[in-house]
């Protein structure tokens, strides 16, 4: 008996200072239902997760995304500045490039994998558009990216497909 005694205040004494955490789901397209039993929140392709705790413990099983912290300066891509055609290409590749600016420019072409597959020095005027024509047929077929730096500061980017 008096295990029995013991055994249920030492379970009353446990569940009376149990740690309870309010938990918040951030999403853009979702909602929450709650009614006496229950309270579910949910998004748009959220796996099932479930939470379990104790006292010391709080476990959360399912996706998480990591907190995005800015640790550098972004470029300002002007992406509108740079056209490509054909698009996807097989064997010569157009650059069509305006520039706000003047002197050199570097262009620069990289395959998926961030190796640098060509790079070459342009002349540009003030305020002008430059073609150049590259041969893109002995590059291997997938997804590359093309990327002007000028004297000025300003950089263009663009992609295409190399069949």
């Amino acid at each position: 008996m008096k295990k029995l005694l013991f055994t249920i205040f030492l379970g009353a004494t446990t569940l009376g200072n149990a740690q309870t955490a309010d938990l918040y789901l951030i999403g853009s397209l979702g909602g929450e239902f709650s009614n006496a039993s229950i309270d579910v929140n949910f998004s748009a392709g959220e796996a099932v997760i479930q939470t379990m705790s104790d006292a010391n413990v709080i476990v959360t099983q399912g996706f998480h995304q990591p907190t995005s912290e800015l640790n550098s300066i972004f470029e300002i891509s002007k992406a509108d500045e740079l056209k490509l055609y054909p698009n996807p290409v097989q064997s010569e590749l157009n650059i069509e490039y305006n520039s706000n600016g003047g002197g050199e420019a570097t262009v620069q072409i990289f395959d998926a994998f961030g190796r640098l597959v060509l790079s070459d020095q342009i002349n540009v005027g003030n305020n002008s558009e430059v073609t150049l024509k590259v041969d893109a047929y002995s590059f291997e077929p997938g997804q590359y990216q093309v990327v002007i730096l000028s004297d000025t500061g300003e950089t263009a980017r663009s992609k295409f497909i190399k069949l």
